[in-house]
């Protein structure tokens, strides 16, 4: 075999190695753009399921919503498959008054975590805590509210339904009621705050709002009552709410206690 040509085996060595390697190259780049390309169709084909489903859900709730208001289906046969929240935005959208059994103490429906003011900052500046107190000589569990003034210079509490709802969900209808009654009393007395029901703005809002305006409270107990008869009550998120401001109690620490938070007739 010449020299020439056996420098030209290695060249073609080479050659045929590059070619390979390219080969390689393009079948792993072909390889992954279908992967991709596929992909992208799962994806798709997911959207569009998504898609369907919504449609479907939205059909079936406004099935839900005109069997109710034409009273096929009732709010009890709804609440065995659904939650609260849901059956009340039904019922409110298929335009029928649930009344509630009445009465009922207030904080077993409503919880007191709309917190507000200073009490946004946390235990720093309020908390709240059941304990046992004698009210007229009988024993029962009330909210002790402490509040420490902060930079905000007032604090609030809402009761809200449901737990943390500021009017992203829909409240309860509390359609027959016609009274909210508790029993009061500050640490010291003197303490000055405000209670009041509803008010809450959201894209669902309270259907009410009342308030006591601004008491002083005594040291020993006394029967409040914010009158519920005028009002709308076909969605109340939050049912009642103390508030306190700081210049009004020149500065000072507010203590108070509430018993006996009713919803009546």
């Amino acid at each position: 075999m010449s020299q020439s040509q056996d420098s030209k085996i290695p060249r073609f060595v080479e050659i045929v190695v590059s070619l390979i390697a390219i080969a390689s190259f393009v079948f792993v780049y072909i390889s992954q753009n279908n992967q991709i390309v596929d992909l992208n169709s799962q994806v798709r084909e997911l959207d569009t399921q998504l898609q369907d489903e919504e449609k479907t859900n939205e059909r079936l709730f406004a099935l839900l919503v005109a069997k109710t208001s034409d009273g096929a289906i009732s709010p009890t046969d709804l609440a065995q498959f659904l939650s609260p929240a849901q059956v009340d935005t039904i019922v409110q959208q298929a335009g029928i008054d649930i009344k509630a059994t009445l009465p009922f103490n207030l904080d077993t429906q409503f919880v007191p975590s709309g917190w507000m003011g200073d009490g946004e900052q946390g235990l720093s500046h309020l908390s709240v805590n059941n304990v046992m107190v004698n009210v007229n000589g009988t024993d029962k569990v009330a909210a002790q509210i402490e509040y420490r003034p902060g930079d905000k210079k007032w604090a609030g509490i809402y009761w809200l339904y449901p737990d943390k709802n500021w009017g992203d969900k829909p409240g309860k209808s509390l359609v027959g009621a016609g009274k909210i009654t508790f029993w009061a009393k500050g640490e010291k007395g003197g303490e000055i705050v405000e209670f009041k029901s509803g008010g809450i703005r959201g894209k669902y809002s309270d259907t009410l709002e009342v308030s006591s305006g601004k008491i002083a409270l005594s040291s020993t107990w006394q029967e409040y009552t914010l009158d519920l008869a005028s009002q709308d009550l076909s969605n109340v998120i939050g049912a009642f709410a103390w508030i306190a401001a700081a210049p009004d109690n020149k500065g000072e620490d507010v203590t108070i206690y509430i018993a006996d938070l009713v919803i009546d007739k």
